[in-house]
């Protein structure tokens, strides 16, 4: 394939040149060999958008470009997003292979852990990239324009750089939720599988909410809504709560009156998973661990990982245990806070000591740290 034949056949009309260069990116994009010569095609496709009103920088800006593109989606400017998706695609090397390793294109260390439990004997190499929040984008403009072939392209091609991503599956799930729901459940039920954040149960439940709608078990809907809403405050959430709500009351059905507990064993009766498996419980744990050793330990990705594990454990010691596990100094603002705490807690067992007590404030011995018990560093994933 070669870049300069493709240019000589423009026209100079901006919409036939756009949806030719679209489709030139599509057919020889993701292809190790043409690399060089799609970025050609590429930076036209985004010289052509920038005539046109796109209001960018000269040079291409990947992180604005993908925040660009999800904004067009939520605008429900599908088109326009795909086009912002396909220059970011022509600028992505997409090598599968480097010697005799095969290459994935994982987001974190949760999914290469995920990813090691299910081949444990495959070695491979892995980089992060922003390649899965761009076929992440792309299929799901792809569904929403009903380019269902091209959405299958993509999310097969998705599988091949990162098998163990959740967008996969939900994008998956979306696919065949119009044509085939006993599949779209069964995708549904395989995504708790790679789920590791209250928000991705959130959209899982939400989805199978509409499977049971359809199936006419419109209590069980309701508990996914009511557990999907517990765990989210999505716009798209609330929606599909308030439709529901209104279809109960089309059909004359009163709302069930339930505690959360209640929402909670009628799902599980039916094996829907309330909580994270213990498998990605473990892979979060290690992920943490792998990235503070690798001496990725940003500020960013520091708090998103402490904020998974939070959600999922309530318990900051078990954060703390890792960290300590992984000789992570401290930062001078967690050093403070740590004081602070020892202080407040030297104080709290100073006041609970009886007024008669012979023994004097100096000898109030410090409580053990709970992070240094051998219960929470033997417990899920508490290993290096």
């Amino acid at each position: 394939m070669r870049a300069e034949a493709i240019l000589n056949k423009l026209t100079g009309g901006t919409v036939t040149d756009k949806a030719y260069l679209v489709d030139m990116i599509t057919k020889y994009g993701r292809r190790e060999k043409d690399k060089e010569e799609v970025k050609k095609l590429g930076q036209k496709l985004y010289q052509i958008l920038l005539d046109n009103g796109l209001n960018e920088k000269p040079e291409i800006d990947k992180d604005r470009l993908l925040e660009k593109a999800d904004n067009y989606i939520y605008a429900d400017r599908n088109k326009d997003a795909i086009e912002i998706l396909k220059v970011l695609e022509s600028q992505e090397d997409w090598e599968l292979k480097k010697d005799k390793y095969p290459i994935y294109y994982f987001n974190n260390e949760i999914e290469v852990k995920k990813f090691s439990y299910l081949n444990p004997n495959l070695d491979f190499l892995w980089k992060p990239s922003i390649k899965n929040e761009i076929l992440t984008l792309l299929s799901h403009a792809e569904i929403k324009l009903k380019l269902y072939k091209e959405a299958r392209e993509t999310l097969g091609f998705f599988r091949k750089i990162n098998p163990v991503n959740i967008n996969l599956f939900m994008l998956e799930a979306k696919l065949e939720k119009e044509k085939n729901l006993e599949k779209f459940k069964n995708i549904l039920f395989d995504a708790f599988n790679y789920a590791y954040t209250q928000g991705q149960y959130a959209n899982i439940y939400s989805e199978l909410s509409y499977y049971y709608e359809k199936k006419s078990e419109y209590e069980i809907a309701y508990c996914l809504l009511r557990a999907a809403t517990s765990f989210s405050d999505s716009l798209e959430i609330e929606i599909a709560e308030k439709k529901l709500h209104e279809k109960f009351k089309d059909l004359g059905l009163k709302l069930p009156k339930l505690t959360g507990e209640e929402v909670g064993n009628k799902l599980t009766a039916i094996n829907i998973p309330i909580m994270i498996t213990e498998e990605m419980f473990t892979a979060v744990s290690e992920g943490y661990t792998a990235y503070l050793e690798s001496g990725y330990a940003n500020p960013e990705g520091k708090d998103y990982f402490r904020a998974v594990l939070l959600s999922v454990t309530n318990d900051p010691n078990y954060v703390y245990n890792l960290e300590d596990m992984a000789n992570v100094p401290k930062t001078s603002e967690e050093q403070a806070i740590e004081k602070k705490e020892e202080k407040e807690e030297k104080e709290r067992v100073v006041k609970a000591k009886p007024k008669n007590s012979s023994k004097t404030t100096k000898s109030a011995s410090k409580p053990k740290n709970s992070t240094k018990t051998d219960k929470t560093s033997t417990s899920k994933g508490g290993k290096k």
